[in-house]
């Protein structure tokens, strides 16, 4: 098991939103090697972004190992833990997301490209961000775990019946049904209510646990988790109606890491089969492990992101011209 890791809390505003930005400190020792450390350029600098129903809490034993060589941080997405909880839908979009990494990105490394590591809409907001014009000066690497580009994925979902095939039609059947769930996230009120009364933390614990066969002590909740469950319904509803977001596939030079999990009870491993269309540099890598990788697996999650980010790090200062945010 990972070391346990303490936070440094900042904030961040971005569009007049705070957002709770937290600093990964392992221990003393490492705390005082950091503030030595501060402002080295060979020290690469990691931010962690979480996905649903989660929190910066995510991350309590990926980035105490992540911090032996890197500058870790993580952040409580928009409508999580002790980041502002926006009211309307609109507010939760992609583009409004991926405007919030650019600001944690700019208040904790303004003059050096950061690395990404975004799991579940952690990781669906990052995409949104890689792809924006200019990403690659803000942006050195990014790492996906269980988070699809949406449109990437659209574009998988509309291939299976052009033309169709036995395999195609499976696959597809078998990604929507995984989906389902999704589906009823997005009705007001109605999952509010259900959702809200039926995931304490106590139930959601022992949910995970058991798909991800670990002991349930590994399994770290926010106190937010109950408002945070609810809140994080914004964005379903917001960015997975065709209406709202009509899709556009737009290609990132942003080396991209996809980690692929083929337990994953959510995401089936063919819809990530696009992304070399889009991506100049990507990388695939596939394991028998489930949704939650950062949870059960952080020994593994930090293994391959380490190597990938310590792969692609640069020394470079951002270039004046930034991501079209």
């Amino acid at each position: 098991m990972a070391l346990m890791v303490e936070w440094s809390r900042s904030d961040v505003d971005s569009d007049g939103v705070r957002l709770a930005v937290f600093r990964a400190v392992a221990d003393t020792a490492q705390q005082t090697a950091l503030d030595q450390s501060r402002g080295d350029e060979s020290r690469p600098v990691a931010i962690l972004v979480h996905g649903w129903p989660d929190s910066h809490y995510l991350w309590t034993h990926v980035a105490p190992i992540l911090a032996a060589t890197c500058d870790v941080y993580a952040y409580d997405t928009r409508g999580y833990g002790d980041s502002d909880r926006p009211k309307t839908t609109e507010d939760y979009r992609l583009d409004r997301l991926a405007r919030d990494l650019f600001a944690v990105a700019d208040a904790v490394s303004p003059d050096r490209p950061v690395h990404v590591i975004g799991h579940d809409w952690g990781g669906i907001q990052t995409w949104e961000a890689v792809c924006t014009p200019g990403a690659e000066h803000r942006i050195a690497s990014y790492v996906s775990v269980s988070g699809p580009n949406l449109d990437y994925a659209d574009v998988w979902l509309k291939a299976q019946w052009r033309p169709p095939s036995a395999r195609g039609v499976r696959d597809y059947f078998t990604q929507q049904a995984c989906l389902l769930y999704a589906r009823f996230f997005k009705i007001p009120r109605v999952s509010d209510a259900l959702v809200g009364a039926a995931l304490s933390p106590r139930r959601w614990t022992r949910f995970v646990a058991r798909t991800e066969k670990v002991d349930p002590t590994q399994i770290v909740l926010a106190p937010t988790f109950r408002q945070d469950v609810r809140s994080g319904l914004r964005y379903y509803r917001a960015n997975l109606s065709r209406r709202r977001r009509p899709p556009h596939a737009r290609p990132t030079s942003v080396p991209v890491l996809e980690l692929i999990n083929t337990r994953d009870v959510a995401l089936r491993p063919p819809l990530f089969s696009q992304t070399d269309r889009f991506a100049q540099t990507s990388e695939r890598r596939v394991s028998h492990t489930g949704h939650w990788l950062p949870l059960a697996h952080p020994e593994k999650l930090a293994a391959d992101a380490l190597e990938f980010i310590h792969a692609h790090h640069s020394e470079r200062r951002t270039p004046a011209s930034g991501a079209q945010q």
